[in-house]
């Protein structure tokens, strides 16, 4: 009976490895949830290479227009979402990392919600679907024709294509703020070697890791600015980047990239490149 009694009034004390926060209360666990967020961040370009090749449909200009394919644009609008989720609920040291992740929250849901303009395929001669609607043989409201008269491509409202591109400059902006300027920050405590002065090595590697994972951003993101601002003034950019996707590319290193550093800030629940004492 003693033992009992005792087992009834004991409490459970989580190990602080996996389990950082000292609070009694309920809460979310930091790094399973950058853990997550890197992890469906990673695997969605995969997905979208992967799916063409088995299944034979069209491989498209870029992510966001895998918006218009009716499988995969279910696809796209769960993990994006997914990825806002986790990023409302991600907590940083301060008050301003906090109102941070959830403008990049925000824009994740806006790269979601507010889709890019065009089917994005060369090899689709009219438009078929969209995510949630199937439009088989009529014309949607909204829907614009191309000028040769080819082509019927469904437009949520008219600009929509610049709420997208905002959306998604809002995101990896923040991706590749928190990369260069949040995940590098030292706890002398556990990341130092004895004095203070220089990192411990796992510390030094994650370091290099999250300076690269943020520079692939953001040449990621420069390389389709300049296309896209090449594109207004000039009319277009020529055939190449189409033809070699080079949308979808640099979207897929970008998250790539992002997927990355999230995972190693959230140690993959505790498997690789963890601080002593972890």
């Amino acid at each position: 009976m003693a033992l009992l009694r005792n087992l009834a009034t004991e409490t459970y004390q989580p190990t602080p490895s996996y389990y950082p926060t000292e609070s009694p209360h309920y809460s979310i666990n930091q790094r399973v949830l950058a853990t997550l967020v890197g992890l469906v961040a990673f695997a969605m370009p995969w997905v979208m290479l992967w799916a063409p090749r088995q299944f034979g449909i069209c491989f498209r200009d870029s992510i966001s227009h895998y918006y218009y394919e009716p499988f995969l644009g279910i696809v796209l609008l769960v993990s994006l979402s997914s990825i806002a989720t986790f990023l409302f609920a991600y907590r940083g040291q301060n008050i301003w990392e906090n109102v941070l992740a959830s403008l990049a929250g925000l824009g994740a849901l806006g790269v979601a919600l507010f889709p890019t303009t065009g089917h994005g395929c060369v090899d689709q001669g009219a438009f078929l679907a969209r995510a949630v609607l199937e439009l088989p043989g009529q014309v949607a409201p909204g829907t614009t024709v191309d000028p040769a008269g080819a082509v019927a491509t469904f437009q949520l409202f008219p600009g929509v294509d610049n709420v997208h591109y905002i959306s998604a400059s809002v995101l990896f902006g923040f991706l590749a703020w928190y990369s260069f300027r949040v995940f590098p920050r030292v706890v002398v405590s556990r990341q130092t070697k004895a004095g203070g002065e220089k990192l411990t090595g796992v510390k030094a590697t994650r370091n290099v890791i999250y300076y690269a994972s943020g520079t692939v951003i953001l040449l990621a993101a420069a390389t389709m600015g300049i296309n896209g601002l090449a594109t207004r003034l000039l009319g277009s950019t020529g055939e190449w980047w189409s033809a070699w996707n080079m949308t979808f590319w640099c979207e897929a290193a970008a998250l790539w990239a992002f997927g990355v550093s999230w995972t190693v800030k959230g140690r993959l629940f505790g498997l690789i490149l963890k601080d002593r004492g972890e």
